[in-house]
């Protein structure tokens, strides 16, 4: 009975505790809200989140707008050798692959004809030649009749204002002389002519003894046969090739530029680095430039010579050409480092820990790099190569390659 008396005053005695500690935290509240003031506790801060990023270093360097193309092999000097007077192919004098000199015989065709005439012009001068020497002795026989003639008249003109003579005899002597005097001139006209027809048949005999001449062909420069197109026998067409020359000491490597950069070319200036057949020719300067641009393809023509004495290439072979259109000093980024915001080319620089977005203008590109022009950007800013394109304007950054 004492024992549960005892329990029975624990439970009060904490029922007791209990209701003042609640009763003292509701007062506790109360008062706090009769202030007007709630406590609210402060949010922990959110730690921002740092990114690892690789740089590279924006730096000055050269740069060169280059066009990489293919272009032929082309002998400087070629030429189609025809024959000039169509035959029968007597004589071919060389084969393909030989070097000839200008001058040296090629061809020949068959003359017998050619001869024949040569023989009929010679006489046909001959008798023209004979014509004139026959006209200008009959000139001088009535040169004489004529001074005959003109002395005649003259006396009876005296006589007759004399009245020795009678008006129809003077007559007589006047139309005598009158008819010689006209026969002088007709004879100084048939001279003239007969010289006409001689320098004629002198035209006739030069031409014949050209066409003679003409039935051997000789190179008209020196080079190399690199196609003989007949067999002797054959009838050689008149305007057709019988035998092709190259001049191939000197070649020159032709290619078609686009008509966008027409106006950066300038011969003797503009340089371009030639290879073919796995050979490196160098670099060399462009010798020619079309004047014109084709309107249907939009090209021009360029060429560059080579001095080729070593025949170090043969003509027809395909080139290489890496054509250097215009050369500059700027500023340069890597290209890795470009990203494209709102449409617009930028990087992203490391500064002090944060990522800056920079607008740039881009340029030139070379060798992985790439010219930027215009915004905040200098030699030396560490711009981002790798992680860029998680980036935003002010994230945090860690460096954790930097290149040099």
């Amino acid at each position: 009975m004492r024992a549960m008396k005892v329990v029975g005053v624990m439970v009060l005695v904490g029922a007791v505790v209990t209701g003042g500690l609640v009763a003292s935290g509701a007062a506790s509240s109360a008062e706090a809200q009769g202030d007007g003031a709630a406590v609210v506790e402060p949010a922990a801060p959110a730690q921002q989140k740092v990114r690892s990023v690789v740089t590279g270093a924006a730096a000055e360097r050269p740069f060169a707008h280059v066009v990489a193309l293919q272009g032929n092999v082309e002998a400087r000097a070629s030429v189609d050798v025809v024959a000039r007077i169509p035959g029968r192919l007597v004589e071919i004098a060389v084969d393909e692959g030989d070097r000839v000199a200008a001058g040296d015989p090629l061809f020949a065709v068959d003359a017998s004809r050619l001869e024949i005439a040569v023989r009929a012009a010679r006489a046909d001068e001959a008798l023209a030649r004979l014509a004139i020497r026959e006209k200008r002795a009959r000139l001088v026989q009535v040169e004489a009749d004529l001074a005959k003639a003109t002395v005649d008249h003259e006396r009876y003109e005296r006589l007759l204002a004399s009245h020795t003579v009678s008006a129809d005899t003077q007559e007589k002597i006047e139309s005598r002389y009158v008819q010689t005097e006209a026969t002088y001139k007709h004879g100084k006209i048939l001279v003239s002519l007969a010289a006409g027809d001689h320098d004629k048949a002198v035209v006739g005999l030069d031409k014949a003894e050209q066409d003679l001449a003409d039935a051997t062909v000789p190179a008209p420069i020196g080079g190399t046969v690199t196609k003989v197109f007949y067999d002797v026998g054959e009838d050689a067409a008149n305007g057709k090739p019988v035998v092709h020359i190259e001049d191939t000491s000197t070649v020159e490597v032709s290619a078609m530029l686009p008509a966008q950069v027409y106006h950066l070319v300038r011969v003797g200036e503009t340089r371009a680095r030639v290879s073919a057949l796995g050979q490196d020719l160098g670099e060399l300067p462009v010798t020619y430039k079309s004047p014109a641009i084709d309107p249907r393809l939009r090209t021009f023509e360029v060429k560059v010579a080579i001095d080729n004495a070593g025949q170090r290439v043969a003509s027809g072979a395909m080139a290489e050409l890496t054509v250097v259109l215009e050369t500059r000093q700027g500023l340069g980024v890597p290209s890795a480092a470009l990203v494209e915001r709102d449409g617009r080319s930028a990087v992203f620089v490391a500064e002090g820990g944060v990522a800056r977005l920079v607008d740039v203008e881009t340029g030139l590109e070379e060798r992985g790099f790439v010219e930027v022009r215009g915004g905040d950007l200098a030699a030396g800013a560490a711009v981002v190569t790798s992680g860029q394109n998680l980036l935003d304007e002010g994230d945090a950054v860690r460096v954790v390659e930097a290149a040099r």
